[in-house]
């Protein structure tokens, strides 16, 4: 059994959508004007099948740039490559040996693909604390057509430069922004979007001096929509009063001063990875099911479920929540999340990895 995709599998794949070899054939040697006779170009393909993972030469080229890859390849090579998908929550070296296996012709000699795998390796590197590796190496590769994969190399490098260069890091926060309404897929869209909201407002709370209130509008411009995956997490009621000292605002966070007889008993939060991954803001009139029986306030993060927080929320005029992914959006992808970076005003907020 051949793991990843081969030069058989893949011709296999042109024959079962074109109908036959010779149909293939006739498609490829239309395309450069029938300067070579079907005959040519089916022994072509024919030898092409026996190269297992060997660059395909001329004729897997225009085979490539012509028929592109598998759906569910292209599909694999961009979860590998979008840092916010659950592909970075494996461990670092069964990522590695996943992304050596797609780093191989055929997949390796489309351009998309190359665009993903190089962004892969890169958030490989950036894991492994070699930044500047995945800067160079992203540096290197030509920019990609696809909107999504130029707004994520973009914010890469956006990433890999803030503690370096952040003019540098500035410029390509623009051109992410620039490139985002291109990108179709509404959910990819708010997931990049959030991660550009973020990027922008780490650098704001870092400037000299900080401006933690623009970081609290930028976070404020991240859209709340019930069709979207939800963008987590938001902010539980207990972190309002670190906010407002943030900011420089008197007084104590909403649902701080409630007395215990006020407090929801049932409010319970998953604290498994799936749904630490999944808070979202839900309507205040909505009370939070219990995902499990609630535990010790001790237990760990990444137990399967863990208490609700302290302090319960105000649900008159304090409209945050915490609900799973599930409760939140039924139909949201499981692949999509967002990694934010931990800023004082985004860890006030709760937005935050």
């Amino acid at each position: 059994m051949t793991l990843g995709l081969d030069w058989d599998g893949y011709v296999a794949w042109l024959v079962a959508r074109e109908g036959s070899l010779a149909a293939v054939a006739d498609r490829l040697a239309a395309a450069r004007g029938h300067v070579e006779d079907v005959g040519t170009v089916e022994r072509a393909l024919r030898r092409l099948r026996a190269r297992d993972h060997a660059p395909g030469g001329k004729w897997g080229d225009r085979a490539v740039r012509l028929f592109g890859l598998p759906g569910d390849v292209d599909d694999r090579l961009r979860w590998m490559g979008t840092y916010h998908a659950r592909f970075t929550d494996l461990p670092l070296p069964v990522c590695a040996d996943l992304v050596r296996l797609w780093d191989r012709p055929p997949t390796s000699e489309a351009r998309t693909a190359r665009a993903w795998l190089d962004l892969a390796h890169a958030s490989l590197d950036i894991r492994a604390g070699r930044p500047d590796d995945a800067r160079a190496r992203l540096q290197r590769s030509p920019a990609p057509d696809r909107a999504d994969a130029a707004v994520e190399r973009a914010l890469t490098l956006a990433f890999t430069a803030s503690r370096v260069d952040p003019d540098d890091a500035d410029t390509w926060l623009q051109r992410a922004g620039a490139r985002l309404p291109e990108v179709a897929d509404p959910a990819e869209r708010a997931c990049l979007h959030a991660r550009w909201i973020d990027q922008r407002a780490w650098a704001l709370n870092h400037a000299d001096p900080p401006d933690w209130a623009g970081a609290e509008a930028l976070y404020r411009e991240i859209p709340d929509d019930p069709a979207l995956p939800p963008l987590r997490p938001r902010a539980p009621p207990q972190r309002a009063g670190l906010r407002a000292r943030r900011l420089g605002r008197r007084g104590r966070g909403p649902g701080r001063s409630l007395p215990a007889s006020a407090r929801p008993a049932t409010a319970a939060t998953c604290g498994c990875a799936p749904c630490r991954s999944g808070c979202t803001r839900a309507s205040p009139t909505t009370p939070p099911p219990a995902c499990a029986p609630a535990r010790s306030p001790s237990a760990s993060r990444t137990s399967c479920c863990s208490p609700a927080p302290a302090a319960a929320r105000d649900s008159t005029n304090h409209p945050w929540t915490w609900v799973t992914s599930q409760q939140a959006s039924p139909n949201a992808p499981p692949r999509s999340r967002v990694r934010l970076r931990r800023t004082p005003v985004g860890q006030a907020f709760g937005w935050m990895s």
